[in-house]
Formats: structure tokens, C-alpha cells, sequence
């Protein structure tokens, strides 16, 4: 197979990919469009969780894990049109780091098997490690951002703590200094490897994004022969099997949050699971007669 055969059928990947993402949003819009908007349906889980002390709480909680699945959604239309260009062999791994995730956090916060408490937890101990990073980012910029910036994030957290305090949950303290409140944030490597078995190739992706030369090359090339032995060529490479892998997990990840919110909010998941398996088959069977 040449170059322009291999190309097009690349290209009939992301077609596949954005009707299956395309769907998943048109259902989703179809409930946001009725009378409840995008609070869950009477009688769900979610229902029920904001009639709790934790509403307040767990309402942030939903809001946080849509914006996670957008950034997902994007992600995962970037990465289909990142291996559209077959020539790019090292974008679609750090792309795949980010849909896992997006898609890693949303699915733990939105989890429909664990009580109202322990969601409200997970909402203080995500936040609080987000406000810590952003306090990071603000002491390291060294004066270059508006130092209200940094005050704001500080009062913020001290806030989340004193709300956390109040509910009775525990607060984790180093050298004085709150760390974690509740169980904390599990850290994402392990969210992934808890999740989805996913974990060290996530420290793949992880390695790629960190320019580590051993993934690099690993990934993304391939040794060519040359008649002089002294010589070690190589040329950009991605290995169809492997894309058929990101893609899989792609979805997956993807899916397994969207369908997690659905059970949350009561909405009618409508076949979202299939479409998935109809869309990788599709692309196996693609990317299997790329040679």
C-alpha cells in the first residue's frame, strides 16, 4: 500500500470518531434542552444527592466534571485529527495523556456507585489540590501576575478548609500547613491505574510529554536499514496497531465518564455504548488493512 492509500484511509478515522462524539452530544443537549436543563431528572441519583446537607457541594461537583468533559470532548476531536496527519507520530500520545485525564476525573467524581458523602469528599480534596496548584503558579510567576490573584486562591482555600471543618471532614496537616482534606486526591496515575488498568501507559504518555528521548523514539520512529552499519537513521513512524490502541482507550475513557454522568443525572444512556463499539470496529477494521 502507498503513501495516498494509507492517507485516506487515515482520514476515514476522525469521521468515524466525531459521529460517535457528535451523538454522545446530541443526547446530552436533547436532556439539557427539556425542562430540567442541566440538573438531574426527578427521582435520580443525582436528584436525591441535592436534596442532601452536601448540595451545595456536590452541585460544584457535577458543574466540575462538565467542564472536564468538554475539555475531554475537544481532545478527543484534536487527537482524531492528529493521526488524520499520519506524518505526526508524537502528538497523538501527549494528546491521549489529556483525554485520560479529563475523562479519569470526570468519571471519579461523577461515579454513581458511591455515597453522597464520599462525593462531597472527592469534590474538597480535587478542588483543594487544584487551588494548591494554583497557589504554586502564582508564587512561582515571581510578581509578573496581579498579586489579588494569589490572595483570592489563598482566601479561597482557607474557605474550602473552614467549609470541609464544618461538614466534620478530616484535614491532613504537615508543618502546620493543611495538605489534603478527607481522603484527598488520589493523584492521577493512580485515578488511572484504579480506574481502567491504565496506569503505566499512562507513564508512557507521561514520558512522551517530558521529552524523555527512550519514548521518543520508541513511539515514534522507526530505525532504517542503511548499508553502512555505522549509521543509525531513523524516520518518523506510528505503528497502525498502536493508533488502533489510542483510540481505543480514547473511547473508553471517554465513554465510561460520559455514561457515569447519564447515570448520575437518570438520563436514558440511549445506546451511547454501542455507538462506541460500532465506532472502533469501524476503525479496527480500517487501520487493520493499513500495512
Amino acid at each position: 500500500m502507498d503513501g495516498n492509500e494509507a492517507a485516506n484511509l487515515y482520514g476515514l478515522v476522525p469521521n468515524a470518531i466525531e459521529e460517535y462524539i457528535s451523538y454522545t452530544g446530541e443526547v446530552s443537549d436533547y436532556y439539557q434542552e427539556q425542562e430540567n436543563g442541566f440538573k438531574p431528572l426527578p427521582g435520580s441519583i443525582g436528584a436525591k444527592e441535592l436534596q442532601t446537607e452536601f448540595a451545595p457541594y456536590i452541585e460544584s461537583a457535577y458543574s466540575i466534571g462538565g467542564f472536564l468533559h468538554q475539555a475531554a470532548s475537544d481532545y478527543v476531536r484534536t487527537f482524531a485529527r492528529a493521526i488524520t496527519l499520519h506524518v505526526l507520530t508524537i502528538a497523538p500520545y501527549a494528546i491521549i495523556r489529556n483525554i485520560l485525564e479529563a475523562s479519569c476525573n470526570a468519571a471519579w467524581l461523577y461515579d454513581p456507585s458511591i455515597p453522597t458523602e464520599t462525593r462531597c469528599k472527592r469534590y474538597f480534596g480535587y478542588r483543594f489540590r487544584s487551588l494548591r496548584e494554583q497557589e504554586k503558579l502564582l508564587t512561582t510567576a515571581g510578581g509578573k501576575l496581579p498579586s489579588d490573584l494569589y490572595n483570592d486562591a489563598i482566601e479561597e482555600t482557607n474557605s474550602l478548609v473552614e467549609k470541609a471543618e464544618n461538614l466534620g471532614f478530616d484535614i491532613s496537616r504537615e508543618k502546620g500547613k493543611v495538605c489534603a482534606i478527607g481522603s484527598g486526591y488520589p493523584g492521577i496515575t493512580n485515578l488511572v491505574e484504579s480506574e481502567y488498568d491504565l496506569g503505566s501507559y499512562y507513564r508512557i504518555y507521561s514520558a512522551v510529554v517530558h521529552g524523555h528521548i527512550w519514548a521518543l523514539r520508541r513511539v515514534g520512529f522507526t530505525r532504517v536499514q542503511t548499508t553502512n552499519d555505522n549509521d543509525i537513521l531513523y524516520e518518523r513512524f506510528i505503528d497502525p496497531k498502536a493508533v488502533n490502541i489510542l483510540v481505543e482507550q480514547a473511547l473508553l475513557v471517554f465513554n465510561n465518564s460520559v455514561c457515569r454522568k447519564f447515570d448520575i443525572f437518570g438520563w436514558d444512556k440511549n445506546n451511547i455504548d454501542e455507538k462506541r463499539i460500532i465506532c472502533l470496529d469501524r476503525i479496527t477494521k480500517i487501520l487493520s488493512s493499513i500495512q
